[in-house]
């Protein structure tokens, strides 16, 4: 539990901020997926009066045909002519670009990664990158790693299996710098 909470015995983890705004990201992209994909035609045609089923027909199996490129002769009569009405177009803020951006950086601060490590490279700086690199490594993948390795080896091996003389290392996870290796294990003791 990483963020432990009063409302709820369980906490707000990683993974649960991240399903929940991925779940999010991927409804929004649906959504404007379909918008930008232009399904929905733009014009609408409006009688005053009531027309009767034959006519309807006869008008939409002419559109179609003419969208379609059938090319095919529509004759009707006894119609008057329709008001067209055009529908709003899709917009590029429909699209909700800026919120799926923000939902990506809602993802990589899930996980303690810099939006850069999911490709967002908007506001990216090139002499930033091996830092932002190593950052990720050290504040995202290394606590977890120590977390994952610190549970195995006293579940799995010394409670199932009792072997308290053994334990679960990953190989590499340690940094040189030790004051940056005191400032790991003060954020893993809180």
């Amino acid at each position: 539990r990483d963020n432990i909470r009063t409302a709820t015995p369980f906490g707000l983890g990683r993974l649960e901020i991240a399903f929940n705004t991925v779940n999010a990201f991927l409804g929004a992209q649906d959504m404007s997926s379909r918008a930008g994909s232009d399904q929905i035609h733009k014009t609408w045609l409006w009688w005053e009066q009531t027309l009767n089923t034959a006519h309807v027909q006869q008008i939409r199996r002419h559109v179609q045909n003419e969208i379609e490129g059938q090319a095919k002769l529509s004759l009707i009569a006894g119609v008057k002519k329709p008001d067209v009405i055009d529908v709003t177009p899709v917009r590029i803020e429909d699209l909700l670009l800026d919120w799926q951006k923000f939902t990506i950086e809602i993802i990589a601060a899930a996980f303690d990664l810099s939006p850069q490590a999911l490709n967002m490279t908007e506001n990216a700086n090139r002499s930033t990158a091996q830092v932002m690199a190593v950052s990720d490594w050290r504040n995202a993948v290394v606590p977890v790693a120590t977390r994952f390795q610190t549970a195995l080896t006293r579940q799995w091996l010394h409670d199932d299996l009792g072997w308290k003389d053994l334990e679960f290392e990953f190989s590499n996870l340690d940094d040189p710098d030790p004051v940056i290796r005191i400032a790991v294990d003060q954020k893993l003791y809180m």
